[in-house]
């Protein structure tokens, strides 16, 4: 649903609707045909991928073979809604409510629908009907809580809002309503918590950060509230919330501190008004004084270093960084802005921001030129360790071997020194050594105990690494990074119940990112696949490393979920990272076999054998795919010419039969229905097929025959003439001829020709050639009869009609006692016609 966010403001109000895809595509199935739920789930894969058309395709399909369908009702409606066509939406989900009245999820949308046009009442009538019905849809939940939000029933809300995030934890919008309305009940602790929670499921959620502005507005934190709108401001610039905030946060400094003409207020005054404004942590206020001193003398240093002070405090790293660069373009040896830009590398200054930017070299020159104005020993240090970053070890090295000189021999850094000196060296296990002698002095030194466990990352010792983590966990028992870290020695070892367990414990901590990739693989590994494919869509939102084997487990989680489109796009996607990943190429051919693509199928196989020829499974499932493939085309062929031979023969002894009556016998209708039906049961009996006869079939072949003057060859013309002749021969037209007899004839004889010419029958029905003759396609799209409903039944039609023609052409041969032929055309058709259709159709051997 689309309700969005509760506040006096339209930030969310779309939010509802767009979520909708989502429940379209878990709306369960009570209909229990495969065919239409295969094409129902992919209907639903489209909407998710905003292919509306290609959905609704799909959808009318279903719709055709079962009218009474009624959730592919309900996904019309959804592709409506999500095209914004919303009168459309709304009745399809109306018809889907009248065919079902208990479709929770279309009271949802329906109630969604409501809300947009503010008829609160009436969308909390649908909503807490639906909850009646299903109370376990997370944005039905939300739905109600957005009402009742709406309807100042706030505690009752947030109710509603827990139970959609338990039941879906990784819907934003969920947690910026609830906050919305804790902050209106002024649980502002509460409000927050919920925020940061959204925020960190997307970090670009401009809604979180205008719902942050919103709380410190209630709060009258106008500081930080100007500070939440700057960033919505980043993501939107014209975004009317953050601006009429940011005006409000203006006046309401200005009713605090009137105006003083700076004119006459010394510089140095005003830089102490900013200290006092810093203290105070009234940052925006101190910014915006600072931008005025700026505005006037652009190089003023002590307005530039205060202002990138402040900047590093709101953790304004980008903002910072620029003031900085100003500092040392105007001074470049400015000790102080140097310390200001390369201290602290351990915590979330510019330094770690230059850091991810992989300005390394930026940052050694920050060393650099603080190190020529005094010697440090830290500053030292951190040169040394960007230089091994920058991969330069023999300057790193001369670096830690003069440390190493000028320390306390009994000082505990003079083993971690020692230890980077061989870490540059690349002298791991001297490394190693060393650090293990530290340990016997210093045996609860964190530092010593953290390089130690590296060395042994380093060297591939990762049990001796888990031992060392164990240690340092059992000194800093909240820590963590080294939590972190033996959870990921854990996973490395495939302890995967163990290391979820640890990732799970540090679900909220700044390892998230990762984390969701971890827990995503543990997941999978436990067969919850629906958390692992939860976890892993989370993870590729910022993620970047491993994506090759975490598309492949995408891959493989849809496959066991039966959702074939989204397994194929996984082990796709899969292989676009790695075009020579064999298994993924394999997986791929065993969604294509079971969604039934046979040629997609047999080249990916293929493409996974040529990648690794050695494989025995690759080739064995490539082998007996193709065996598969080669008894289902001989089960085809088979089908196939059984269906182009009954086609043919209901053709011609629909007509045949009619003509062997008189047809101005006072009685020809009763003798005509007696003589057809006797015909089709003795056909029925000899192919055990049942015909499902129509009224007034023979008038409507006989027309078509009369019409197809345009016809080509047919596929059996080499054997077309001996059949004619033989059935001319035995007579078949006679009336006194046993029907027995004349259909066995009949059977035997197409049987024959069929034999003859099954390559050149099977290869026009395989091609899928249509009929190309107006009047049968007209004939087909009234015809209900079974036998034609086929490619191949179709041609047996075309044949059958053909080989008339040819009966036709003799009819002054046969006896005028039976007055078959000739009396019952000539009754009909103009027989010069039918002359010159033949003589341009039939072309002799000579």
């Amino acid at each position: 649903m689309g309700c969005g966010s509760v506040k006096p403001v339209n930030v969310l109000e779309t939010e509802q609707l767009n979520s909708s895809k989502i429940h379209s595509r878990t709306s369960s199935i009570s209909e229990g045909h495969t065919d239409i739920t295969k094409l129902y789930r992919r209907a639903n894969y489209l909407i998710q991928n905003e292919k509306y058309e290609q959905s609704t395709q799909l959808l009318n399909r279903i719709l055709e073979t079962d009218p009474d369908f009624v959730n592919a009702i309900y996904s019309k409606g959804i592709v409506e809604l999500c095209q914004n066509k919303l009168d459309k939406a709304k009745k399809y989900f109306l018809t889907s409510l009248e065919k079902q009245p208990n479709h929770a999820l279309a009271l949802n949308e329906l109630a969604s629908l409501m809300i947009k046009e503010k008829q609160y009442n009436e969308a909390l009538l649908n909503l807490e009907k639906g909850f009646q019905i299903d109370p376990n849809i997370p944005d039905l939940n939300y739905g109600l809580g957005y009402v009742l939000a709406r309807l100042k029933r706030k505690t009752e809300a947030i109710q509603y809002f827990d139970m959609a995030i338990k039941q879906d934890p990784n819907q934003k919008h969920f947690y910026v309503s609830k906050a919305t309305t804790l902050s209106d009940l002024k649980q502002f602790d509460k409000a927050l918590e919920a925020v940061q929670i959204a925020l960190k499921i997307d970090p670009q959620y401009i809604d979180g950060y205008q719902v942050l502005a919103y709380i410190y507005r209630h709060q009258k934190q106008y500081d930080k509230m100007e500070e939440a709108c700057d960033v919505v401001l980043k993501l939107d610039a014209q975004n009317q919330y953050a601006l009429n905030c940011k005006q409000e946060s203006k006046k309401q400094n200005q009713l605090k501190q009137p105006p003083v003409p700076l004119e006459s207020i010394s510089v140095e005054d005003q830089l102490k008004e900013v200290r006092n404004l810093q203290v105070g942590q009234q940052h925006t206020l101190a910014l915006s004084l600072l931008n005025q001193i700026l505005e006037k003398d652009p190089v003023q240093l002590d307005a530039l270093k205060l202002k990138a002070q402040i900047q590093i405090e709101l953790k304004q790293q980008a903002s910072g960084l620029v003031t900085l660069n100003q500092i040392l373009s105007i001074q470049q040896n400015d000790l102080d802005a140097l310390k200001e830009k390369g201290i602290n590398i351990h915590s979330m200054d510019l330094v770690k921001i230059l850091e991810y930017m992989n300005k390394s070299e930026e940052v050694l020159k920050c060393y650099e030129l603080i190190l020529s104005k005094e010697t440090n020993f830290e500053f030292l240090e951190k040169k040394a360790s960007t230089l091994i970053k920058l991969n330069r070890l023999q300057e790193a090295s001369k670096i830690y071997e003069y440390l190493q000189s000028q320390s306390n021999q009994n000082d505990s850094k003079i083993f971690i020194i020692r230890g980077r000196l061989f870490q540059a060296q690349k002298k791991y296990e001297d490394a190693i050594i060393c650090l293990n002698d530290g340990l016997t002095k210093f045996p609860q030194n964190l530092e010593i105990l953290d390089l130690l466990a590296q060395m042994y990352k380093i060297t591939k010792k990762e049990q001796k690494a888990l031992e060392i983590y164990e240690k340092i966990l059992s000194i800093d028992t909240t820590n963590e990074q080294y939590l972190y870290e033996k959870g990921s020695i854990l996973f490395n070892q495939k302890n995967y119940n163990e290391s979820f367990d640890i990732f799970l414990e540090l679900k909220n901590s700044e390892y998230a990112q990762n984390l969701n990739y971890y827990l995503g693989f543990c997941y999978n590994q436990k067969k919850e696949y629906v958390e692992a494919l939860k976890q892993l869509n989370l993870y590729l939102k910022t993620g970047k490393d491993n994506l090759e084997q975490v598309y492949f487990i995408i891959g493989t989680a849809n496959q066991f979920l039966m959702k074939f489109d989204e397994a194929i796009d996984g082990y796709q996607n899969c292989i676009s990272q790695n075009p020579k990943n064999s298994e993924a190429y394999f997986q791929l051919g065993n969604v294509y076999k079971q969604d039934k693509q046979i040629e997609d199928a047999q080249k990916a196989f293929e493409q996974a054998v040529k990648i690794n020829p050695s494989n025995s499974v690759y080739k064995q499932a490539l082998g007996i795919y193709k065996l598969k493939l080669q008894l289902d085309n001989i089960t085809n062929e088979k089908s196939f010419l059984q269906e182009y031979r009954n086609s043919l023969l209901f053709t011609l002894i629909t007509f045949i039969g009619s003509c062997q009556l008189d047809p101005k016998s006072p009685d020809f209708d009763k003798q005509q229905n007696e003589k057809y039906l006797t015909l089709l049961t003795l056909m029925e009996a000899h192919l055990k097929k049942r015909f499902n006869t129509l009224d007034k079939h023979f008038e409507q072949l006989k027309e078509l025959i009369g019409k197809s003057y345009d016809m080509k060859l047919t596929l059996i013309d080499d054997t077309l003439f001996p059949i004619m002749q033989f059935w001319h021969n035995q007579k078949i037209c006679k009336k006194k001829k046993d029907n027995n007899d004349l259909v066995v004839s009949m059977i035997n004889s197409v049987k024959s020709m069929i034999n003859s010419n099954n390559e050149k029958i099977l290869n026009s029905i395989q091609n899928e050639k249509s009929l190309n003759n107006r009047f049968c396609v007209e004939f087909l799209s009234k015809s209900q009869h079974e036998s034609y409903q086929k490619v191949s039944g179709n041609a047996g039609l075309q044949d059958g009609i053909k080989i008339l023609g040819f009966l036709i052409k003799y009819h002054k041969e046969f006896n005028s006692e039976t007055k078959s032929f000739p009396e019952f055309i000539a009754n009909k058709y103009v027989a010069d016609e039918i002359q010159i259709f033949h003589d341009s159709y039939y072309r002799p051997n000579d």
